[in-house]
């Protein structure tokens, strides 16, 4: 993690890169969260949002779902604090 922290610094300029990764990262964290059992938990088992996610579970793999969303955040982040 150390290394990649590093390499994601340099390859987008300093903080801001890292800023932008550690933020992907977070998001690709609670989205694989949502997936497990801890959603039922918080929400209740009878809930829309479990529902969806068991849903989205039966079509796209887990860590897929974590890996669009940490690109996407990261992409985003990158684009947006660039232009400013």
């Amino acid at each position: 993690m150390p290394v990649a922290a590093r390499r994601a610094a340099d390859a987008r300029g300093g903080p801001s890169g890292l800023r932008d990764w550690i933020a992907g990262i977070v998001a690709g964290m609670l989205v694989v969260l949502m997936f497990s059992p801890l959603m039922a938990i918080v929400t209740g088992s009878d809930s829309t949002a479990v529902d969806l996610f068991a849903q989205l579970k039966k079509i796209a793999d887990i860590g897929f779902c974590g890996v669009v969303v940490n690109v996407g955040v990261f992409t985003l982040l990158s684009t947006v604090v660039r232009q400013r």
